[in-house]
């Protein structure tokens, strides 16, 4: 990998988009192996309240690692335009990278997409200006080259097989940055914080962010399930921030409210992919849908209106 990566870079200026994940990094550590260091930087970009701290530290302790230039574009007002219609993550990834082309034109962009990203159904390592060395790898073999190559990174514990962003878990649009947005970056800090307070392991933890636009409902997702005494105690603190309304935990099975626009509703492989990519991606209980078309014309991609307990 390390020479097909110095064929495909040969005489190239190298940007590594560097979120301080794992897959992120290993292709950071493959282009520093593959051509002098002089011609690679990395750059993160910081989406403010949205990027876990933990992130940003460990961007840099990994580009420091490898000994290259070390870049943070502040992108929150971007990131916010991007979801205000609606989660919209493979557009997010398009803003990305035109901010990074903007900032460092006429560089080739590496990325650590692989086979679990929809990137991977291009087929192609390099396409234009972007090259993506580890397409071909399944989120295994990432984890176990770069154990090989010693790479080493932070992991948040919101996800298992992506982590970084906090909007992922913001299951409504956007509108209101102050509103939904504060909602769902304090409560995925505070579970986080509070789980490592009270000694409690996990596989993950986030809270997902629901409801109406003029109701926030945060769903406890935690694997494995918390005990009633760490529940109570969870739930107290996450009833208290003033943007979260009601708080659930997502145990036993749910049924959830989806509103999609027509671009959705209309196919079924859309609806497919929602499902079982995101509803039901690392949930700690059993989860339905049912798929509802929306009115609301601004509305790009999908809205949880409401999530119900099944017995």
């Amino acid at each position: 990998m390390i020479e097909e990566a110095r064929k495909s870079l040969s005489d190239c200026e190298v940007v590594v988009a560097l979120s301080g994940g794992m897959d992120s990094s290993l292709a950071l550590h493959i282009v520093s192996l593959a051509i002098p260091k002089d011609r690679v930087k990395a750059v993160t970009l910081d989406y403010g309240t949205y990027t876990y701290r933990i992130s940003i530290a460990s961007a840099r302790m990994v580009a420091e690692d490898v000994g290259v230039k070390h870049f943070i574009i502040d992108a929150r007002d971007i990131f916010e335009k991007v979801h205000k219609r609606g989660q919209a993550c493979n557009r997010c990834v398009r803003t990305k990278l035109s901010i990074i082309r903007e900032r460092f034109p006429n560089n080739v962009i590496v990325t650590g997409a692989n086979l679990a990203d929809s990137w991977s159904r291009i087929g192609t390592k390099r396409f234009r200006d972007i090259y993506a060395p580890l397409l071909d790898l399944s989120k295994a073999e990432v984890k176990k080259m770069g154990e090989e190559l010693g790479v080493r990174y932070l992991r948040i514990g919101e996800g298992v097989s992506r982590e970084g962003c906090k909007v992922k878990h913001l299951w409504k649009p956007l509108v209101a940055p102050n509103y939904h947005g504060v909602a769902v970056a304090l409560a995925n800090d505070l579970v986080l914080d509070f789980l490592r307070r009270e000694g409690w392991s996990f596989s993950f933890a986030n809270v997902k962010v629901i409801g109406p636009l003029s109701k926030n409902i945060g769903l406890v997702n935690v694997s494995p399930n918390l005990p009633s005494s760490l529940k109570e105690k969870l739930y107290n603190e996450l009833i208290s921030i003033k943007e979260i309304e009601e708080v659930h935990f997502l145990e036993g099975k749910y049924l959830l409210k989806v509103k999609t626009n027509p671009s959705v509703y209309l196919v079924e492989s859309s609806k497919r992919d929602l499902e079982m990519g995101k509803f039901k991606k690392e949930i700690a209980c059993d989860i339905s849908v049912e798929w509802l078309l929306s009115g609301n014309r601004r509305l790009l991609t999908f809205h949880v209106v409401d999530a119900i307990r099944e017995v």
